[in-house]
């Protein structure tokens, strides 16, 4: 058996290590699994896709995946999704109050967005991606889950899309941990006085209060005040490294 693997619908995807033979065989014994395909590189570039290579069952890489009652349709090949973030995604979910509005940052497929909605049915949350195949499944997922009343998707970079939208949002999430740093001003921007930020970051262990460090400059420089700044675990990424999430109130 591969040391671990993710389950997107009826796809599975195993790691470059594994032998994909043995794999392919055992995994297949899983009658809803289809297809197996094996990562060939590391998410690259804005669109944050890898390169994968389909080594049992059908060719076919677009899957329907179902999660905590929610659907998204997605090709594996052509846009980032997660399925070891669902439990995040629920976690973010049930911080948000009813009657804010959100700003959700390289948005995906949808996924936190349409999350929120399943939580808090009286919120209204922005989804901005510059992925244009992320983008299509964002509003064929957004359909699927009858959310067209309270997701807005926006297609673009987030620099571009959010420049002029004001200080409206209640909260704003940056769920891309290799670049939100870079977006900070512009999340701020976006934030009424007193509101909420979750930035996603990757840190080596007991270097926690780098990220930290970094949001708090960035609220300086704005003539804010970052208060309440908490740094959580949030899945591991290599050896001695992880996937973090710092929240803050912005003052």
């Amino acid at each position: 058996m591969p040391k671990s693997y993710d389950i997107i619908g009826h796809i599975a995807v195993i790691e470059p290590d594994d032998d994909e033979k043995a794999a392919a065989e055992e995994i297949m014994r899983n009658k809803s699994i289809k297809t197996v395909a094996k990562k060939l590189s590391a998410r690259e570039g804005v669109h944050r896709t890898r390169q994968l290579k389909i080594i049992a069952g059908d060719k076919n890489l677009e899957t329907l995946h179902t999660e905590h009652g929610m659907k998204y349709k997605l090709d594996v090949g052509k846009v980032y999704f997660s399925p070891r973030e669902g439990e995040e995604r629920q976690k973010i979910a049930s911080v948000v109050r009813n009657n804010e509005t959100v700003l959700v940052m390289f948005a995906g497929i949808g996924a936190y967005a349409i999350a929120i909605t399943g939580k808090r049915p009286e919120t209204k949350v922005y989804a901005v991606e510059i992925n244009g195949d992320a983008y299509e499944y964002m509003k064929v997922n957004i359909r699927l889950n009858r959310v067209d009343a309270l997701v807005y998707p926006l297609k673009g970079d987030v620099r571009d899309v959010c420049r002029n939208m004001g200080n409206k949002f209640d909260r704003v999430i940056m769920p891309s941990p290799s670049n939100a740093h870079e977006f900070l001003d512009v999340a701020i921007k976006c934030l009424k006085k007193g509101g909420s930020i979750h930035f996603y970051t990757i840190n080596k262990e007991g270097e926690e209060d780098f990220a930290k460090g970094l949001l708090l400059a960035e609220a300086n420089k704005l003539g804010r005040s970052a208060t309440a700044i908490t740094s959580r675990k949030v899945l591991p990424y290599a050896p001695r490294m992880w996937k973090r999430c710092v929240e803050a109130r912005i003052t």
